[in-house]
């Protein structure tokens, strides 16, 4: 429970009419801030000084990585707030991946490794 982390991804991910309507560019960093967001817990935001590793992520250059992140705004895959970007639906396609839940399970899988290893002290297996 604590170990690898998912998130989940439509089947008919590239024939969704938002994915078809922007580059291929674009489709790579939006795929990869689904990543970036999964693997940091950030709930769904891409913060603006993110952006950068997000692009790298997507062999994207910096160069070209804020016309992407526009033309993924234009799409509405992208929805611009103070801090920078949250990724549409992210929450209700990935709630494994939410930071509140994600934090209650380690706890709750801290907690069992906590009363087996409690009811286990003492053992010795030759």
């Amino acid at each position: 429970m604590a170990g690898q982390r998912w998130v989940r991804l439509d089947v008919d991910y590239f024939q969704n009419p938002k994915i078809r309507a922007v580059s291929r560019d674009a489709r790579t960093l939006h795929l990869a801030s689904i990543l970036h967001a999964g693997r940091y817990l950030t709930d769904g935001q891409i913060a603006d000084r993110s952006l950068t590793d997000v692009s790298q992520m997507a062999d994207i250059t910096s160069r070209w990585a804020l016309r992407r992140a526009r033309e993924l705004e234009v799409g509405g895959l992208w929805i611009r707030n103070g801090a920078g970007w949250h990724l549409h639906d992210f929450e209700s396609m990935n709630p494994q991946a939410m930071k509140e839940i994600v934090e209650r399970d380690r706890a709750a899988w801290r907690a069992r490794q906590t009363r087996w290893r409690d009811r286990h002290k003492g053992d010795v297996t030759a």
